[in-house]
Order: C-alpha cells, then sequence, then structure tokens
C-alpha cells in the first residue's frame, strides 16, 4: 500500500467502507449471509434501513427500530457490530432525492450493494 493510501483511509475517505441498503422486511439469513460477504471485502458496511417510515402494513410489517434492532442483534452475534453503521431512511418516491438523502445520512463509503 502506498503511504497517501493509507493516508486517505486514516481520514475517512470512505475508500474501505460500502453501503448496504434494503428495507430488510425482516432481516433474514440472506441479507446476513450478504453483510458477511461484503465485510470479508470492505472493513466497514452502511446498513441503511429503506422505507424507514413504513410499518405495520402487509409489505412492510416492522418498524424500523425493530428492523434496527433484528439487524444489530445478529451482528452482535457474530461479532460484528463494530464494524457496521446501521441507519433507518424514510422513503422518498424520486430515486434520485433518496440517494442524496442516503449521502446525507450515512458516513462515506465509494461501493453500494443492494438488491
Amino acid at each position: 500500500m502506498r503511504e497517501e493510501e493509507g493516508e486517505a483511509k486514516a481520514l475517512g475517505d470512505g475508500s474501505d467502507r460500502a453501503v448496504f441498503v434494503g428495507r430488510f422486511q425482516p432481516y433474514h439469513k440472506g441479507h446476513h449471509e450478504a453483510v458477511k460477504y461484503i465485510l470479508g471485502k470492505y472493513s466497514e458496511l452502511v446498513i441503511v434501513v429503506g422505507s424507514a417510515q413504513e410499518n405495520y402494513t402487509w409489505e412492510n410489517p416492522f418498524t424500523a427500530g425493530e428492523r434496527v434492532e433484528m439487524i444489530s442483534r445478529c451482528l452482535r452475534r457474530d461479532n460484528l457490530y463494530e464494524k457496521c453503521y446501521v441507519i433507518p431512511v424514510p422513503d422518498i418516491l424520486e430515486s434520485a432525492v433518496w440517494v442524496k438523502r442516503v449521502v446525507t445520512y450515512s458516513p462515506k463509503a465509494n461501493t453500494i450493494f443492494s438488491n
């Protein structure tokens, strides 16, 4: 690794951090396997809980808080919690605006994973 690359990472430029976006209704084994896969390639992961305002419906039965708790418990169980940020983000029905919102809600990252 070049010295300047090490300095950039130390400054928190997000070069070794990824983002994983989902509704996680509910968070399940497939999601958790994806998290482990991503953390095998990146040292940190931002887990964006999308549609945070949705709950108590057939398609979105869990609240954002319940989803954050599900994810956090699984991460703690496998000693991954310290490597992750779990951030709920409300939906906006315009994709470009929502992406900008995700960027403002989360730490810097240079790679995104989604469905």
